[in-house]
């Protein structure tokens, strides 16, 4: 019993000297972090992630002091290579490449001292991790600018099936002596990073296959670019019926940031259901059958 105790305080020391080192070695990534975080709006949803992470692995505390423990000496590569990696960006001053580093470090650190079964227990930590990282914002554009043209595209289809005199170019909406611009704002890469966030925790708490998990996963993207083409549309028709000013004023950077987020979460419910084959016609599940954390 004194062993026990006497082993589990080492344990404690160690991962609280470990845990050190490391804040020590990101100060200046976790600043930089904080920084961003609270001075950009686009990383509003980045402050919420640890506590999120928390939570997922205290829910699995149970098995987590249950499993195996072990050294796993391959997980030094990985180690290895988030710390080089690190290093490298903080040398040229590339603050994200640090932040994406950080769940690497933190794999190769797990699986090398405590074995895979605990690096499987932990997966979701990892990649949720990520979610942390404020990625800059010309990386950010890239990514919107296609989302812009196809919601401007999939708009302009949509004003015109519906009788409207719309004139579509690029990223530019025209409506008698209306012009909407489908700025990065109304891309919908605000309800994207939001969904992929919320959606990539619901899977994990799902209960289906690998192969459908992906499935709905990559089913975001359409879902939230068919939720923003019709707020873009909805702009189009208010624009007609209310007004330019009512159209581009709290309706558009208001709450429909919101709705678009609201909607296609529920969609992405919805179809998580149905892959899972709880939709129509389907029992749910018995909640005493479902697998234990």
């Amino acid at each position: 019993m004194t062993a026990h105790v006497t082993n589990d305080r080492a344990k404690l020391v160690f991962l609280g000297l470990w845990g050190a080192l490391l804040v020590v070695a990101y100060w200046h990534t976790f600043a930089w972090f904080v920084d961003r975080w609270f001075a950009v709006k686009d990383y509003y949803h980045c402050p919420l992630v640890p506590a999120i992470i928390a939570y997922l692995l205290w829910r699995k505390r149970d098995k987590l002091s249950a499993a195996t423990q072990r050294l796993c000496p391959a997980g030094l590569l990985l180690l290895a290579f988030g710390i080089l990696l690190h290093l490298a960006a903080t040398r040229v001053g590339v603050r994200f490449v640090s932040g994406v580093s950080l769940p690497i470090v933190a794999a190769g650190f797990v699986l090398s001292v405590f074995g895979p079964g605990i690096l499987r227990l932990t997966a979701i930590a990892y990649p949720l991790a990520l979610f942390l990282v404020p990625y800059p914002q010309h990386m950010m554009a890239m990514v919107a600018m296609p989302m812009q043209l196809w919601s401007a595209t999939a708009a302009a289809l949509i004003g015109k099936g519906m009788g409207l005199s719309v004139i579509h170019s690029g990223i530019n909406l025209t409506m008698n002596d209306f012009t909407f611009v489908v700025a990065q704002e109304c891309s919908g890469i605000n309800s994207l990073q939001a969904l992929l966030l919320t959606g990539f925790i619901a899977i994990h708490l799902m209960s289906m296959t690998l192969g459908r998990k992906a499935i709905l996963l990559l089913s975001v993207v359409p879902i939230v670019f068919v939720a923003n083409s019709v707020r873009v549309a909805s702009v189009l028709v208010t624009a007609q019926f209310f007004g330019p000013q009512v159209a581009t004023g709290f309706f558009v950077h208001g709450f429909s940031d919101i709705v678009v987020y609201l909607v296609a979460f529920m969609c992405f419910v919805l179809l998580g259901s149905w892959i899972a084959g709880v939709g129509p016609g389907h029992s749910p599940p018995d909640p005493t059958e479902l697998p234990a954390e």
